[in-house]
């Protein structure tokens, strides 16, 4: 007995795959914006960091005398004790380890690959078992699904522009 992939996915299995795939192709495009946001909050960390430094640096230059030699000498120590207190050596290496993460991440591209094929499949599926009005619209999402996919290079191009990569 000679079984056809299309009969055995048709119904219940096509859509599965249709929803799993669009699930996968969505979510693939959630993961470039998540590490973005990751690079956003580690600057912003060291921003707030190398402010506080500037403050404090204020309020310690109020306390010293003015044209005391000593007091050069004292706001660098000062200053020092800050950048170590904030911790601004370590903010500055999370900064360098988050963009590189960022740059290097690919899964979003191995879940869109895969969701679109799981797309194009059950959208053939769909397509090959329906008649009239219903094969016209699973045809023209057909098509619009691989144009997408054939066109889906920019959108991997802007994808690493973003993250630095």
């Amino acid at each position: 007995m000679k079984r056809d992939l299309f009969a055995i996915l048709h119904g219940t299995p096509a859509y599965v795959l249709l929803f799993v795939g669009l699930l996968l192709t969505l979510f693939a495009q959630v993961i470039p914006g998540c590490r973005a946001a990751s690079v956003a909050a580690a600057e912003a960390e060291l921003g707030r960091a190398e402010q506080l430094i500037e403050y404090d640096l204020a309020d310690f230059e109020k306390k010293l005398q003015p044209g005391d030699e000593g007091s050069l000498k004292a706001k660098e120590t000062e200053k020092k004790r800050l950048e170590q207190y904030y911790a601004l050596g370590e903010l500055r290496r999370d900064i360098v380890d988050v963009k590189a993460t960022a740059a290097g991440t690919k899964a979003h591209l191995y879940l869109n690959w895969i969701g679109r094929v799981l797309l194009i499949l059950s959208l053939l599926v769909l397509a090959d078992r329906s008649e009239g009005g219903r094969q016209k619209v699973y045809l023209l999402v057909l098509a619009l699904v691989l144009f997408g996919t054939l066109t889906g290079i920019t959108l991997d191009v802007e994808t690493k522009a973003r993250l630095g990569g």
